[in-house]
């Protein structure tokens, strides 16, 4: 008989790696200093929202599990933050479109006919 031993520290590698490339990929089209801003972000909002279930991990494997639910976490809250930046990219750009506007003051009075 041929069987195989199933390696639960590999299966959580390969999992680990998916889940890393799908959040590169939802930021890769990002310059790498709003890279940095974004992955902060997520980090906040996963120990701000994300901690109560952290806290309870499963007992089999402690590190992995961890790490598992950090990558998901991660790549769930990932969205939520780009449409943030995106929102304070947005006013920025009003805001810079709103100070270039230059009012000028006309007097009817002194106009010719």
């Amino acid at each position: 008989m041929n069987r195989k031993l199933f390696n639960l520290e590999l299966q959580e590698k390969r999992v680990g790696r998916k889940y890393r490339k799908d959040i590169f990929k939802k930021i890769a089209h990002l310059p790498f200093s709003d890279k940095k801003i974004v992955l902060r972000l997520v980090d906040h909002k996963i120990l701000t929202e994300g901690l109560a279930m952290l806290d309870t991990p499963r007992r089999c494997s402690f590190t992995t599990h961890r790490d598992r639910y950090y990558l998901y976490s991660c790549l769930k809250f990932i969205d939520g933050v780009l449409d943030e930046v995106k929102k304070t990219e947005k006013l920025q750009q009003i805001h810079k479109r709103r100070a270039n506007i230059k009012l000028v003051w006309v007097n009817k009075s002194l106009k010719k006919d």
